[in-house]
């Protein structure tokens, strides 16, 4: 395979994509086109001014957008947010150092530089952050590469520059360094970023062992209700279980932080008097910090995450780092206090509307405008809506319509006022019409076809949509057997050991080996306490550990009847069906909708296909495990399958 690379034509940009090809270490051909952005061409604007977020990114989009080109590389911190409709972030590189770097004539530092000397630079921040340590110093506004911007030294127009050092480190100037700043950073300075179109699984798979989002965690932003622990919902519930870290805020009932596992890492950043124990910029670094770290965060807010909370401000700070983010809506206390009247807010003996209003919003203009105009059940009563939206805002406003909200085949369209008419979709619909309809970004949509979205959470960019083809349930009786006979046992899923445990009882005079730190939770959970899990969590790799250390004695294999992995290869092991897993009847989903699949296990690729017939080709597939790979590409679908191993828990 070959492949048509768009880059910028500079030293710096080439060097970026022979820096990707050779991180791939799979020898693939490429062929680069050169081209030169809107902002290569346009060297008399200032980058300290307002430019479009597309200034070095316009052109080499086109490219992919018109088939010229596969995919295109770039800087990370130029991509315009979110990207072009059409166009997909398909790999971010670790890259190299994300720090500053000081050019300057006779290599003097910061604060060696004299009085009243040209320091070069191209941002806003950059300067900020220099004028914070010397006020002294004359701002000098520059463009062009790499090299002519040294060049601007040696020709005594500047005394200095600051650049990105990873700029330096690519084009092996390093030893030009004066300085490594201390300042901070565009966070996605020094990343690299893989462009293509949305429809080009195959391109997803050969980048993404260098996509350093796989390594990522998610970033879960939770509602925790009005305060009654009922009410908390089942999925926030759930999730909770499976949180690494909970950034939890005031007036939280501490109760649902119990149902979080004791060892996820709980911190309070809430508000009390109008103070904040942490201010927002410092939680929305902590968000980004921990999801970056590979951890499952969950920020716990009270009510709704989406009613007068900063949530937007969160949401905007990880999307724009790459960092995926889902909602689970709470009951809101506006709900609750209505249910404590007893009284329906939409009694229409008294109006149509509803008006939520903040008792104190700071540092806000305008504080009586309307954020939103939000209509139910408006699929048959667009020309109304449209008429009375008319008479409030202009016909440019941003207007949505969702339809089947929070459902698998969910789906929504934004326009203006103005088209309002023109859009068509079916009942139910939700409209709402705003201004903050701006900050909407359409996230990558991946089905989901196991039991427990959140059990096997992986680190799949984009939100999970839960759509189980299998189900489970208990073999009952069991059979009677001699535990006597077997010195070790092996448990693959933290349901095996819910049903072996119930009805054989805990016996710790055993081996215990299971796939999956949730399944070990659950046996310490039970009684067992010296439970060993293999790096990977993969059946492969618990039989290497079993053949290496358990080869000669007899080991018992609780599974499901239709289990078949590497683990009955192992000598001795006997396989005790303790449930079944039987396909869930499930009805056909518009599949158009989507961007990709989740296989849990081979019997969810079998029922899918029998629902479907074939995988859509715009669809990049994940498999959960080695089997399930195998299955699928018994499929013909191995070409656009990613394997997910590592630290991955399966379904048994």
């Amino acid at each position: 395979m070959s492949l048509k690379v768009v880059a910028r034509n500079s030293n710096l940009s080439l060097r970026q994509v022979e820096e990707v090809f050779k991180e791939l270490n799979n020898k693939l051909e490429y062929e680069i086109i050169p081209v030169s952005s809107y902002g290569d061409r346009h060297k008399e604007i200032s980058l300290m001014d307002d430019v479009p977020e597309d200034f070095f990114t316009r052109e080499l989009d086109s490219a992919i957008l018109n088939d010229e080109a596969d995919i295109a590389i770039h800087s990370a911190k130029d991509l315009p947010f979110p990207l072009p409709p059409g166009l997909t972030l398909i790999a971010l590189t670790k890259g190299r150092m994300c720090q500053d770097a000081l050019v300057s004539r006779n290599n003097l530092s910061l604060m060696e530089l004299p009085t009243k000397a040209r320091v070069g630079l191209s941002s806003k921040l950059r300067m900020k952050n220099v004028l914070s340590k010397r006020k002294d110093l004359e701002i000098v506004s520059i463009r062009g590469t790499i090299e002519e911007r040294l060049k601007l030294i040696e020709d005594g127009y500047v005394d200095a520059i600051i650049v990105a050092a990873c700029a330096l480190e690519r084009l092996e100037m390093t030893d030009r360094i004066a300085e490594i700043l201390p300042f901070e950073t565009h966070p996605l300075q020094g990343k690299l970023a893989i462009v293509a179109k949305n429809n080009r699984p195959e391109l997803k798979k050969i980048f993404y062992q260098i996509d350093e989002r796989r390594h990522y965690g998610k970033v879960f932003l939770v509602g925790a209700g009005p305060g009654e622990i009922d009410l908390l919902t089942l999925k926030a519930k759930n999730c909770l279980r499976y949180a690494d870290v909970i950034l939890y805020d005031d007036l939280i009932n501490p109760e649902i932080l119990e149902f979080a596992s004791r060892k996820s890492i709980k911190i309070y950043v809430g508000k009390r008097n109008g103070k904040h124990s942490i201010e927002q910029e410092e939680i929305n670094k902590m968000l980004y910090k921990f999801a970056i770290e590979g951890k499952n965060v969950i920020r716990l807010k009270g009510g709704d995450p989406l009613i007068f909370g900063r949530a937007q401000e969160e949401i905007n700070y990880l999307l724009k780092r790459y960092v995926s983010v889902e909602i689970i809506n709470g009951i809101s206390a506006a709900l609750s206090s209505a249910t404590t009247l007893g009284i329906s807010l939409t009694n229409r003996e008294y109006g149509s509307k509803i008006v939520f209003e903040s008792g104190h919003i700071e540092g806000i203009e305008h504080k009586d405008s309307v954020s939103s105009y939000i209509f139910y059940m408006g699929a048959h009563s667009k020309k109304d809506i449209f008429d009375k939206l008319r008479k409030e805002i202009s016909d440019n406003t941003l207007c949505a319509v969702v339809q089947n909200t929070s459902l698998p085949e969910e789906d929504y369209v934004i326009t203006n006022i103005k088209n309002l008419p023109d859009v068509d979709l079916q009942s139910p619909v939700i409209i709402i019409a705003g201004d903050l309809l701006k900050h909407s970004v359409r996230q990558e949509r991946i089905l989901y076809t196991g039991i427990d979205p959140f059990e096997t959470l992986s680190k799949i960019p984009g939100i999970i949509v839960h759509y189980p083809l299998i189900r489970r349930e208990r073999i009952i009786p069991l059979p009677a057997i001699d535990l006597r006979y077997f010195e070790v046992i092996v448990f693959t899923s933290p349901y095996s050991v819910d049903v072996f445990t119930d009805y054989y009882g805990v016996h710790i005079d055993k081996s215990i080996y299971a796939i999956g730190k949730r399944t070990k939770e659950k046996l310490i959970e039970r009684g067992y306490t010296n439970v060993v899990i293999p790096e990977k969590y993969d059946s492969y790799a618990l039989y290497e550990l079993l053949v290496s250390n358990e080869s000669e004695k007899s080991i018992l294999y609780p599974c499901s009847d239709r289990t078949s992995n590497s683990l009955l290869l192992v000598k001795n092991i006997t396989r005790l069906p303790v449930y079944r897993t039987v396909e869930k009847e499930q009805k056909l989903l518009e599949l158009s909708l989507f961007n990709g699949i989740y296989f849990a296990s081979t019997s969810t690729v079998d029922a899918f296909m029998k629902m479907y017939k074939e995988v859509p080709q715009h669809f990049i597939i994940y498999a959960g495990g080695r089997k399930t790979y195998e299955t699928l590409a018994s499929f013909g679908l191995g070409n656009r399958t990613i394997i997910l191993e590592k630290n991955i828990q399966l379904e048994g």
